[in-house]
């Protein structure tokens, strides 16, 4: 019943954008500024991630996933309210959006909506990350028009990135520093849309963005090494639709943290070794997405953290009555890490 609820909502959406999402179908050009080609001897160096300064001996998080701001939804008030109030209550040193800010298609509304979102998480003066959800390039604005609009934002750590890999915007590090030396990194994966208009099977992180991940890891450990750190460097990784591992284990009640799952969960169609790849760089204690309103559950599979956020925002026609919050990550210097929802009746 979730899949056909699923599959139907994606079809309206679909139908009412049908030459919108022909149009969206197709590669966009990179504009000149942001193109950036990768390869595996591409020298690692500054340019190559963003940094951001911790002064405590911890970094929180607050995760923030599947908004779905748009004018015309009759509860975005509610949603604008919900927003203030989480970032209030969890205090956060960074704030990582996982995807879906917007739901409206048509450019002039979807641009409006995008900087209403971010004109209030920018106010709160703490630093943001993005990550591109399944439904943000399906509209008249592409993943560079996005990126045009959080380059005018003070706090706005996203980074388009190598415009060679799959997906073309939306892979980047960020090297957490304490005293000057680098002490954390937070990872931001571009997990696509669906393979096709109206499906519910969505597409996988390519290999070539496995191959950066290594490659950008391998210079963030040299980075830690070099300022003396010990071991390898904690990492917490943030993407917007679920890895393959955790739907295969998701009911395993060994494996269980918290929260809970209404839903199936809907990861790429295909596993392609995105999490081999996190478990043999050894960096990552946990990665969070969103995706799938309904599910709220976290697990721990071998020794990493794997689960969705709290839905931070109210999507007309599906999980409209389930619980609205945000979660908050707390990753510690010696890689321990905290999960707490922050989640209000709706």
């Amino acid at each position: 019943m979730k899949a056909i609820k699923k599959t139907l909502i994606v079809a309206i959406s679909a139908i009412m954008s049908m030459f919108v999402l022909i149009l969206a179908s197709c590669s966009p050009n990179v504009p000149e500024k942001y193109k950036r080609n990768w390869t595996k001897d591409t020298e690692f160096d500054n340019t190559c991630y963003k940094t951001m300064q911790l002064t405590g001996d911890e970094l929180k998080i607050l995760q923030l996933t599947d908004i779905h701001f748009d004018d015309h939804n009759n509860k975005k008030e509610w949603t604008l309210d919900l927003i203030k109030n989480t970032i209030e209550v969890a205090n956060p040193d960074l704030i990582a959006v996982t995807g879906d800010w917007v739901s409206t298609n048509e450019k002039k509304e979807r641009d409006k909506a995008t900087k209403t979102v971010f004109d209030l998480i920018d106010s709160y003066n703490i630093p943001w990350i993005t990550a591109f959800g399944n439904h943000d390039a399906e509209g008249e604005l592409t993943k560079y028009d996005f990126a045009d609009i959080f380059s005018t934002y003070k706090n706005s750590l996203f980074d388009v990135g190598f415009t060679n890999l799959k997906g073309g915007a939306g892979n980047y590090v960020v090297v957490v520093e304490k005293d000057g030396k680098p002490v954390q990194a937070i990872v931001t994966i571009d997990s696509h849309s669906a393979v096709k208009k109206w499906s519910t099977i969505y597409d996988t992180i390519g290999k070539d963005q496995i191959e950066w991940y290594k490659w950008v890891m391998g210079g963030v450990q040299q980075l830690y090494k070099d300022a003396g750190g010990q071991g390898v460097i904690p990492s917490i990784n943030f993407q917007h639709i679920p890895v393959n591992e955790y739907k295969d284990n998701m009911n395993n009640q060994e494996y269980y943290i918290l929260g809970e799952n209404k839903e199936d969960s809907y990861p790429g169609k295909k596993n392609t070794g995105w999490f081999t790849a996190l478990k043999e760089i050894g960096s990552c204690k946990g990665v969070f997405f969103g995706h799938d309103h309904d599910n709220n559950k976290i697990i721990k599979y071998d020794g990493i953290y794997l689960g969705y956020g709290v839905q931070s925002g109210w999507c007309e026609g599906y999980a409209e009555d389930n619980l609205k919050g945000g979660l908050l990550v707390t990753l510690k210097l010696n890689g321990d890490v905290n999960l707490k929802q922050i989640i209000y009746e709706n």
